[in-house]
């Protein structure tokens, strides 16, 4: 990869939502993920926190 290429990150990956809790789980995952890659990057963990209230909801729901 160039220097003026970027890899897709959960930040700049197009945003469609997860339908079902398995896709949910892996975004709170991805999420967690980058948390931990960014743990000072307060967007990244209110994304990371959406997705894992988004992963209840869907649970709660089964």
């Amino acid at each position: 990869m160039s220097d003026t290429e970027t890899a897709e990150t959960p930040e700049t990956a197009p945003e469609t939502a997860p339908s079902g809790p398995d896709e949910v789980q892996q975004a709170v995952l991805g999420g967690l993920m980058a948390v931990i890659g960014a743990p000072d990057d307060r967007e990244t963990a209110r994304t990371a926190d959406a997705a894992l209230h988004q992963l209840d909801q869907k649970l709660r729901e089964h």
